[in-house]
């Protein structure tokens, strides 16, 4: 107790991933769960970021809008990032590189900035710089970026 208030000294997770008490405050699934927000997503621009530890090869993380018009859908794909995207039109896919720093079912956890401005979808992985690893040469592939063009009317 620490001021008349239960407070967990020697938790072993950060601040925003537990309760006052060190209950963590994250969602588990075994396969076959899912979370539905409805909150459509704009077509000029927006930004998404979660955080994500698992041990899953493959599988939909996220998965907002309807196939036959715009949508967003964010995969693990053998072990690492990919983006699945439309608005409206043809689809448009994105994959971070294979690389072991990109593998995102090590069991550890894992931030996720998914931004889209100006027709462009780009996917970071953890503490990345997305203009040093889109156009650095050598840079850490910790970016994966796709543009997509509207359909004509």
């Amino acid at each position: 107790l620490i001021n008349g208030e239960m407070v967990c000294k020697y938790c072993g997770y950060g601040p925003t991933d537990v309760d006052e008490r060190c209950r963590l405050r994250v969602l588990g699934f075994e396969g076959r769960g899912l979370v539905n927000i409805n909150k459509g997503l704009g077509r000029l621009e927006w930004q998404l970021s979660f955080r994500l530890a698992t041990i899953a090869h493959e599988g939909v993380i996220l998965f907002s809008g309807d196939r036959n018009s715009d949508f967003i859908e964010i995969s693990i794909q053998d072990r690492i990032l990919r983006a699945e995207f439309s608005l409206g039109g043809p689809t448009k896919a994105l994959r971070m590189e294979n690389e072991r720093k990109n593998r995102v079912n090590d069991g550890e956890w894992h931030t996720v900035h998914v931004i889209f401005y100006d027709r462009s979808l780009t996917l970071l992985l953890d503490d990345c710089d997305a203009f040093v690893a889109l156009h650095a040469h050598g840079a850490a592939p910790c970016a994966a970026q796709a543009r997509i063009d509207l359909p004509a009317k």
